[in-house]
């Protein structure tokens, strides 16, 4: 057979730094938290020059506990990730790479706490920069220049319903829509692959320290593809398994048994922009590992 070994395209190296500070008053029941992260991004293609791209962002955070088990907050993130290259024949800026895509979250919610139960309801509003194709003149250019916005709602809560049993729950709320697409021609469209609704159940049972079993039920809601031209219907998949905790020479090791999509469901899923997969059928998977 031959031997044959890709040869190397392009070198990216990334480097950042994290600030947190959080702060407490009023004998701890309000808190502030300031963040700052940096990241630069170094961009080699083999022959060609290298390329930088930098982005600053911050995170801010209000709480505050109104009772020992109601808490409300509001916070501020952004994140980014790296630079873009442009590639594709046609493009005026092929061979550029575009700044990490900034993405902004506003969020609003309220915790409460009570005999081992744990709801949080939150809102939240995201902005996130999107590359989209923009004619100046006769020439052709990918920029950073649009945008895509997903607010919603989410209710999760979980808890113990006994001495070996838990649960968790949620069920979420989405409208992802571009917020701006090249001449404004898909504005307000839902985004490919986001459905609205979105759901989950899970129950577990833990007879002792060493064996525990499981059985969850997600639930994803119907989505669009190619701006949506079509849509894949919406899907519940079952999952369970087993546990088992022991030691292997005196090291702590779990041995574990999940079946996934129990009922060899057959769905629809959407990935990586308008790309359509069918589902995968029922796979049971073994797991070992060991912590040293």
């Amino acid at each position: 057979m031959p031997n044959y070994e890709a040869p190397l395209q392009f070198k990216q190296q990334m480097t950042g730094y994290h600030i947190v500070d959080t702060m407490k008053f009023m004998d701890d029941r309000l808190q502030l938290t300031l963040g700052l992260h940096m990241h630069s991004s170094a961009y080699t293609r083999v022959g060609q020059k290298r390329q930088d791209s930098r982005a600053t962002s911050p995170t801010y955070a209000l709480s505050y506990k109104f009772t020992p088990d109601v808490m409300g907050y509001i916070s501020h993130s952004e994140s980014f990730n790296a630079g873009t290259l442009v590639s594709g024949a046609g493009y005026k800026n092929a061979g550029d790479v575009l700044p990490p895509a900034k993405t902004k979250q506003n969020e609003i919610g309220f915790k409460y706490t009570n005999k081992g139960l744990l709801a949080t309801l939150s809102f939240f509003d995201i902005e996130q920069a999107n590359n989209i194709d923009v004619q100046q003149g006769s020439d052709r250019y990918q920029l950073q220049d649009g945008r895509i916005r997903h607010k919603g709602v989410e209710l999760a809560v979980g808890g113990k319903l006994g001495d070996k049993w838990n649960f968790s729950t949620g069920l979420s709320y989405l409208d992802a829509t571009y917020d701006k697409t090249q001449n404004g021609q898909y504005d307000g469209v839902v985004e490919s692959g986001r459905p609205k609704w979105a759901g989950s159940l899970m129950l577990r049972y833990d007879a002792d320290e060493t064996f525990g079993a499981f059985g969850r039920v997600v639930y994803t809601g119907s989505a669009p593809v190619l701006y949506e031209k079509f849509w894949a219907p919406s899907y519940a998949v079952v999952d369970v398994g087993v546990e088992y905790k022991t030691k292997i020479d005196r090291l702590p090791a779990k041995f574990s048994l999940t079946c996934y999509n129990l009922f060899n469901k057959s769905y629809w899923m959407i990935a990586r922009g308008d790309n359509l997969y069918l589902s995968t059928p029922r796979t049971i998977a073994v797991t070992m590992s060991v912590d040293f």
